[in-house]
């Protein structure tokens, strides 16, 4: 008796570990969101004052890679979302092990995927910082 307690408490923290990490990625994702828009908000400013077409050009560049970064974003955030709803919140759900499995597999895929997005995040947003600090020394 003791040990089917032991079970139900593990399989509790594994559903609570599950919904707060999915609730950390959103929360990530968020920031994305929040942090392309102010680099596209940025951009606007530079077009606005640019003079020259390379600078309008490259800023262009800028915005596509933004746009598509922006669209992965949220197709991530709907995965996710999804993601969770399979999990449940609260009490711990009764699931099949093929079923528990499942999960645990989408799981690793977004926990990859998420690597993904900081780690282009990061990529995007020094190469966009660069970038504007060298235009705006030409200004």
């Amino acid at each position: 008796m003791r040990q089917l307690s032991n079970d139900k408490k593990r399989e509790q923290t594994f559903w609570d570990h599950f919904a707060l990490e999915c609730m950390s990625w959103l929360r990530e994702l968020d920031f994305f969101l929040m942090e392309v828009s102010l680099m596209k908000t940025r951009l606007s400013h530079l077009v606005d004052a640019a003079t020259e077409r390379s600078m309008i050009n490259k800023a262009e560049e800028f915005v596509i890679r933004l746009m598509d970064y922006e669209e992965r974003i949220r197709q991530i955030y709907n995965e996710i979302k999804s993601h969770e709803s399979k999990g449940g919140n609260g009490p711990v759900i009764k699931q099949s092990d093929a079923n528990k499995y499942k999960i645990m597999e989408d799981h690793a895929h977004l926990r990859t995927a998420m690597a993904d997005m900081s780690s282009i995040f990061l990529e995007l947003r020094i190469r966009f910082n660069q970038w504007m600090e060298d235009e705006m020394r030409e200004i």
